[in-house]
């Protein structure tokens, strides 16, 4: 029930009662009343001329909590119903009188609580909103090229629940079903060299994800057992695919173009660019734990996304 009728939080401005300005509040601080007692909220109705009358009467609705803002030209302070208690009639008492009843001209009754949102979106629901949909972005993106697929190998293999062998075979597999998901042609009848070579990966990669690919199939057809020099080859070609592949995906968002609107001057634009980095950096680093992560992935790939940020260069860094 919306008792004062007031929509959920709108995309408009407040105005200032004092001084005419229209505004996005940067917040809302949420003020809450002493919960008064029923006699503090009842009034006494006494007479002199009938001495041991004492009647109490409780109003009909009172206030409990409320939103609070100013306006950012004048200082103006705001308010807005947040909390209403409304008092209302209990049909039926059976037993034990209810806790919190209040009892007025032989009828029960208890106050019912109703929450109110405040009128408008402030300046951090926009940026909330804005955060949440990068971050969709972002998930959505990564998810077309199966990351979850790439990190459960890897965190497999990193755990010991397989080894590098099979790691290997199941590596070529999950790079065969990427590239029939992302080849604008029919591949199926082309061998992986010539899949690979189809992929836009820098020529290194690919040429590395050909030698993995003949070690698989000496593993598989001559017998041959994995050296640690072949570990290390398999390893760090998976990493530079993953490096590159995350990288394409991300650079399609153009987030270097993400920008705040002029009047949401809260936080500086590298500043937005840092919160994108942490982003990027935690959803990366929760996907895969490569050593050296912050060093030698997660930091050269904002840097080539070109959002790189280092709070220590913020202006307002203390």
């Amino acid at each position: 029930m919306n008792f004062l009728n007031r929509p959920k939080k709108q995309e408009t401005k407040l105005k200032c009662p004092s001084c005419g300005v229209e505004f996005i509040p940067i917040s809302y601080d949420l003020i809450s009343e002493d919960e008064p007692s029923h006699n503090d909220l009842a009034y006494q109705l006494k007479s002199d001329k009938l001495p041991g009358f004492n009647m109490r009467i409780y109003p009909f609705t009172f206030i409990s909590k409320y939103w609070i803002t100013f306006c950012p030209e004048c200082g103006y302070i705001l308010r807005y119903v947040a909390e209403i208690g409304k008092k209302q009639l209990l049909e039926k008492v059976e037993g034990r009188t209810p806790r919190g009843n209040i009892n007025e001209f032989s009828k029960h009754y208890q106050f019912e609580f109703i929450e109110y949102d405040p009128p408008c979106k402030d300046l951090f629901d926009y940026y909330k909103e804005k955060f949440e949909l990068l971050i969709e972005h972002i998930t959505t993106s990564l998810e077309k090229v199966y990351i979850s697929d790439w990190s459960t190998l890897y965190k497999e293999w990193e755990a010991n629940k397989i080894d590098s062998f099979k790691f290997l075979i199941r590596f070529m597999s999950t790079l065969d079903h990427y590239i029939k998901s992302v080849s604008k042609e029919d591949l199926k009848e082309n061998k992986m060299p010539e899949k690979i070579k189809s992929l836009p990966l820098s020529h290194e990669i690919k040429d590395n994800l050909i030698k993995v690919n003949n070690l698989r199939n000496r593993i598989v057809h001559e017998g041959y057992e994995i050296s640690n020099e072949d570990e290390l080859l398999t390893l760090d070609t998976f990493r530079t695919l993953m490096y590159e592949i995350i990288e394409q995906r991300l650079k399609a968002l153009n987030l270097k173009e993400e920008k705040l609107p002029e009047n949401f001057n809260l936080i500086e634009q590298r500043q937005f660019y840092y919160f994108i980095q942490g982003v990027i950096q935690n959803k990366i680093g929760k996907l895969f734990n490569f050593k050296d992560m912050s060093i030698q992935f997660s930091i050269p790939l904002v840097k080539r996304l070109g959002i790189y940020a280092d709070y220590r260069e913020f202006k307002n860094y203390e």
